[in-house]
């Protein structure tokens, strides 16, 4: 554990950007919400990618139970 805080002391940027790199790996591989599914599922789906900045894969989500157009 001392090797933590020394990373957080010396190298908080690269700390930051290990566990942003982990934390980005584990939003992206969530499945996508089904359009009947849980209304929790999708909220959390979105919150996590809103907040890793996954923006184009919340749209892609609403853009995949769109009608195709004529």
């Amino acid at each position: 554990m001392n090797w933590i805080h020394g990373m957080m002391h010396y190298h908080p940027m690269l700390l930051g950007a290990i566990t942003m790199a982990i934390a980005n790996c584990a939003v992206t591989s969530l499945p996508t919400p089904e359009a009947n599914g849980s209304k929790f599922y999708a909220w959390f789906f979105n919150t996590a990618h809103g907040l890793i900045l996954a923006i184009p894969r919340i749209v892609s989500q609403y853009k995949a139970d769109a009608p195709p157009k004529p």
